[in-house]
C-alpha cells in the first residue's frame, strides 16, 4: 500500500507503474494524489501528475490522442517557455509529456533541455533508462509528424532527426537486459517510420517475448494504427516498387516507350510493366541491362534521383535538340559527347552536395 502522506512514494507509484506497464495500478494512485491534495494543497509536481493520470485514462480507456494531447498543454506550454532548471522528478514528469507535444520541433526543444538537466544525475541509477525514454519518446513524436502533421521540413531531414533519437533509444536498450521490451517497441517503432515490416514484426517478437501483455498489446494498438499508412510488406518489396518508379522515371524522361525498351532489354511487354508496377524483380542482369540503354547508374536506379537537383530529364525540348544533333555524330563523337556529359553531371552533383554542407 502506498503510504498517502508521501509525496516521493506517490509519485515513485506513478512512474513505477508507467515504467512496469501497469495501467489496472491507475485508479487508485490518481485517488490517492487527490486524497494528498486535498490534505496538503497545492503542488505542483502532484498538479502536472495528475494531469498525466488524466491523460493516460483519455488514451486508455477513449483512445483519444488529440485530447490527451489537449490536457498536458499547461505542461508542454510552461516548459517550452521556462529558462528555469528542472530537478529529477520534473525530467520525470516532462518525460512522459513528449509525444504529446503539439509540433515535433518543440518536442525535439523540449528533449533537448531535459537531456541538459539530465546531466547532473549522471549518478541516479534510472539515468540511462530515462535518457532512453527521452530520446524514445520525441522519435514517437517525429513519426506522429511524419504521418499526421503538415510538416515544413523535408522527408530526409525529418528521418535524420528521427534516427538521431531512436538509434540513440536503442544503443541505450543494449547495455542492460531489463531494456529488452524497450528495445522491441523502439525496433517496432523505427519500422513504422520506415515502412519496413520485417523490423516493425522483429519488434513486436521481441516485444512479446521479453515485454509484459499491456506492453505487447499497447504496441500493437501502434502498430495497427500506423500499418494503413504504411505501402510495402517487406524490404523486398519497397525495393521492387522503387526500381521499378526509377526505371519508368528515366524512360519516360528520355521518350522511351514501354514496347521500345522492352524490345531493348529483351523482355516483353507485360514484364516490363510489371516491373515499372513494383510487381516482379529485376535480376542484375536486367539491372545492368536498363543502366546500359538509359545512360544511369544502377545506383540510380536502386537509391532514386535526387530531386533536389535543379534540371530535369523532362524538358522534352533540350532532349530532341539533343538527339537531332546526335543524329549526325559517328559512335566516336557521340561516345566523347556523352562521357563529357557524365562527367559535367558528376561535378555538377558534387557542387551541389558541397553548397549543402557549407550551408549545414
Amino acid at each position: 500500500m502506498i503510504e498517502p502522506d508521501t509525496k516521493e512514494n506517490l509519485l515513485n507509484a506513478f512512474f513505477n507503474m508507467k515504467g512496469n506497464s501497469r495501467p489496472d495500478l491507475l485508479p487508485r494512485i490518481e485517488e490517492e494524489l487527490k486524497e494528498y491534495r486535498q490534505k496538503n494543497g497545492y503542488d505542483r509536481q502532484i498538479e502536472d501528475v495528475l494531469l498525466l493520470c488524466t491523460a493516460f485514462k483519455l488514451e486508455l480507456e477513449f483512445n483519444d490522442f488529440e485530447e490527451a494531447c489537449k490536457t498536458l498543454l499547461p505542461i508542454i506550454e510552461r516548459e517550452a517557455n521556462n529558462p528555469n532548471e528542472l530537478d529529477l522528478t520534473d525530467i520525470r514528469i516532462i518525460t512522459l509529456t513528449l509525444a504529446h507535444v503539439p509540433t515535433y520541433v518543440q518536442s525535439i526543444l523540449i528533449g533537448k533541455k531535459l537531456l541538459k538537466n539530465l546531466q547532473k544525475y549522471t549518478s541516479y541509477k534510472g539515468y540511462f533508462r530515462l535518457k532512453m525514454a527521452i530520446h524514445a519518446n520525441t522519435a514517437y513524436r517525429i513519426i506522429r509528424a511524419k504521418y499526421f502533421d503538415d510538416v515544413e521540413n523535408s522527408y530526409e531531414e525529418l528521418k535524420n532527426e528521427f534516427l538521431t533519437h531512436i538509434d540513440t533509444a536503442l544503443a541505450i536498450c543494449n547495455r542492460e537486459d531489463f531494456f529488452d521490451a524497450a528495445k522491441g517497441v523502439n525496433l517496432a517503432r523505427k519500422g513504422i517510420f520506415l515502412e519496413d515490416m520485417e523490423l516493425i514484426n522483429k519488434g513486436l517478437n521481441l516485444t512479446k517475448e521479453k515485454g509484459n501483455e499491456h506492453q505487447y498489446k499497447m504496441l500493437v494498438t501502434d502498430v495497427d494504427k500506423y500499418k494503413s499508412y504504411i505501402k510495402f510488406p517487406t524490404t523486398e518489396a519497397k525495393l521492387k516498387y522503387i526500381i521499378g518508379k526509377n526505371i519508368k522515371y528515366h524512360r519516360e524522361a528520355r521518350n522511351i516507350s514501354l514496347s521500345d525498351l522492352a524490345r531493348a532489354i529483351g523482355v516483353s511487354y507485360s514484364f516490363l510493366f510489371r516491373i515499372e508496377k513494383g510487381d516482379k524483380v529485376v535480376s542484375i542482369y536486367h539491372l545492368s541491362k536498363f543502366s546500359e540503354i538509359l545512360g544511369v547508374t544502377t545506383d540510380a536506379l536502386i537509391y532514386g534521383v535526387d530531386e533536389s537537383i535543379p534540371y530535369s530529364y523532362k524538358n522534352t525540348q533540350e532532349i530532341n535538340e539533343f538527339n537531332a544533333m546526335a543524329m549526325n555524330l559517328n559512335s566516336v563523337e557521340l561516345g566523347f559527347v556523352m562521357a563529357t556529359i557524365k562527367e559535367l553531371v558528376r561535378m555538377r552533383k558534387k557542387i551541389i552536395k558541397f553548397e549543402r554542407r557549407e550551408k549545414e
